[in-house]
């Protein structure tokens, strides 16, 4: 039986950051933010395959397709929709994320952010939040790939770990990193995941071993422990070491919970399909917590310009609607996906009849 292990963690990854941006109570919050973006990032370095450092040319075209072309394609449609979000009060002057608003594009400003998504994956569409992590995974992607191209035995790797590891903290330490450098910075940090998801999936005693359910809860327990007493997050300048052994901890918990979970079919089947689709979730989800807001300004008399308040309205999200934003959130994209499939579908259903007749 095919291992979905990874497809499900990956899908409790989207989810737990779908309800993150919902506003979700502090706690809650803080226990998600311990190990949910680390995550992606060390099943990035499990599933890496070896065969691919005599064949860099594949390994750099799937990265390219899989996550440049997407980055590129959906970074300029939603720049080419920001004057239409902008009329539609999606985007206005008066709300936004910390209460900065947004303003009209001019043909410049749009020439300008162009250039700077295909040359630099940089991006400054407030509906496409999260997808500074694109950029990371692309990064790291190519550090993880360097890393073990190059750093063959144990022992260099062991020391080549320490030298990424103390990059990363010099770097934090710092008191201003431009956006290159803390874009190369958050790339070592998120290497040191990769370069850990790659030793579990390479050590077979110790991948079984890590499954006992006894060290599950024992990572559940530490990752709650750390998300009360030291909350961090993966962006966060300090705190780097604490933090490493609270998103291990929390990401070997997931990973437990759903190799379990594979015993349930029609879960298994539901989470494999997110986890499937974790790239719409990530694109669309900001968006559509827009009508969930639209409601909410609908049903306690505020303004309608609200609604671009981001990524949420957080005064009533914290009242108990981050939950309909987190289920609207996840559901719709979803959807999406669903539709467009049927849609493909019949369509080549259609073709088949037609050629037969």
């Amino acid at each position: 039986m095919r291992d979905n292990t990874t497809s499900i963690a990956k899908a409790f990854g989207i989810i737990l950051m779908v309800i993150g941006h919902a506003g979700c109570p502090g706690y809650m919050h803080d226990f998600i933010y311990q190990f949910h973006i680390p995550l992606f990032f060390f099943f990035s370095g499990y599933c890496f395959k070896d065969k691919y450092l005599s064949d860099f040319r594949t390994y750099a075209k799937r990265k390219v397709t899989g996550i440049y072309f997407p980055f590129v394609k959906y970074a300029l449609l939603f720049l080419f929709l920001h004057n239409l979000f902008f009329h539609l009060d999606i985007y206005n002057e008066s709300y936004g994320y910390n209460g900065a608003g947004s303003v009209l594009y001019t043909t410049k400003d749009v020439l300008l952010r162009v250039f700077k998504i295909t040359t630099s994956m940089s991006y400054e569409e407030r509906l496409l939040g999260g997808y500074w992590f694109l950029k990371i995974l692309f990064c790291t992607s190519f550090a993880g790939y360097a890393f073990y191209r190059f750093l063959k035995k144990p022992a260099l790797q062991a020391v080549g770990i320490a030298a990424v590891y103390i990059c990363t903290i010099l770097l934090a330490r710092s008191e201003s990193l431009s956006s290159f450098w803390n874009t190369v910075m958050l790339s070592l940090f998120a290497t040191i995941f990769f370069v850990a998801g790659k030793t579990l999936a390479s050590n077979r005693r110790i991948n079984g071993y890590s499954g006992n359910w006894w060290i599950t809860l024992l990572c559940a327990v530490t990752t709650g422990l750390l998300a009360y007493f030291r909350p961090s997050g993966f962006t966060a300048l300090q705190g780097k070491t604490i933090y490493i052994a609270g998103a291990c901890a929390g990401i070997i918990m997931t990973k437990n919970i759903s190799t379990y979970i594979q015993r349930f079919p029609r879960i298994s089947k539901m989470m494999i399909y997110i986890g499937d689709n974790t790239l719409t979730i990530l694109t669309w989800h900001f968006l559509c917590f827009v009508p969930v807001s639209w409601i909410m300004t609908r049903l306690y008399g505020l303004p309608n310009e609200a609604i671009a308040s981001f990524p949420v309205i957080s005064e009533y999200a914290a009242k108990g609607w981050w939950t309909i934003y987190s289920i609207v959130g996840i559901i719709l994209p979803v959807g999406i996906v669903m539709v467009e499939k049927f849609i493909r579908e019949a369509q080549a259903s259609r073709k088949e009849q037609e050629k037969s007749c």
